[in-house]
């Protein structure tokens, strides 16, 4: 049935393009006699234009939708490589500054001024125990270390060895309370010897057994050199604070060592 309409409309429309009553005028924008339309084709594309062009755009707008989706998941793939790319890049840029620290520490230890009798071992720092203020060296026995030998850092004094094995051995830092070193008080007007103490505290504390001794805030002390141990002259620290303890007729200082542990990657073992 279809078919035959079709047919009808089409010999109508055929027809109709030599009739002037049933054309009507300005329905397309061709001016030519054959592009005139007829009045049934005219009706029928006013009654489908809106619907057409309905569907159109909602053609129209999924395909903006559907491009839209495409264009945000290739760009969350551009920004995940983007990502990618720079988190290689600071990764590389940390390892690189890790290195050049790594390199200044060894020049430092390298500046080390030589201890009569005494000769350097360079170690990295293994492991740290804050609770014990003690550290581990990967240098040991095999490499002449020695129970009792001090260790330094391009600052000062770090502490000294208590236990070794044939690869390794354990410092006890400064502040450990089994620590302590005669040490002596570095200026110009005087220089008292007392002894400096760990206080399992991030300062030491000096006792300088002389009620007149001369020793002030920001006073550099260092070791005494009274003892076959420690070699003369190692900084040790800067005084914070002083005081008379007139109970035992002495005079007291705290004192912050100039090493800080959390700074330190690399050690030297002062051997015999």
């Amino acid at each position: 049935m279809f078919c035959i309409l079709g047919i009808l409309l089409g010999v109508y429309q055929y027809r109709a393009k030599g009739m002037s009553a049933l054309s009507v005028e300005g329905g397309e924008s061709a001016a030519g006699a054959t592009s005139r339309v007829d009045f049934v084709s005219y009706v029928v594309q006013r009654v489908i234009y809106w619907p057409a062009r309905g569907l159109n755009g909602v053609a129209d707008a999924v395909g903006r939708q559907a491009a839209g989706f495409w264009q945000a998941s290739a760009l969350e793939a551009k920004v995940r490589g983007l990502e990618e790319r720079l988190a290689e890049a600071e990764k590389s840029k940390v390892l690189a500054e890790d290195l050049q620290r790594q390199v200044d520490e060894l020049r430092k230890l390298q500046s080390l001024p030589t201890f009569a009798g005494r000769s350097k071992v360079s170690a990295n720092i293994a492991g740290y125990f804050p609770t014990q203020q003690r550290i581990m060296l990967d240098v040991g026995q095999s490499s002449g270390v020695s129970p009792s030998d001090p260790v330094v850092a391009p600052e000062g004094l770090l502490g000294q060895v208590v236990e070794v094995s044939p690869k390794t051995c354990f410092v006890n830092l400064l502040n450990s309370a089994d620590f302590s070193i005669g040490a002596r008080v570095l200026r110009a007007a005087g220089q008292e010897v007392g002894i400096a103490e760990g206080q399992m505290s991030d300062q030491l504390l000096l006792s300088i057994y002389d009620e007149g001794a001369q020793v002030a805030s920001g006073d550099l002390i260092t070791t005494s050199g009274l003892s076959t141990i420690y070699p003369s002259g190692i900084p040790i620290g800067r005084v914070t604070k002083t005081w008379e303890n007139k109970n035992l007729g002495i005079q007291q200082a705290l004192v912050l060592p100039n090493v800080r542990i959390a700074d330190l990657r690399v050690a030297v073992v002062l051997t015999k």
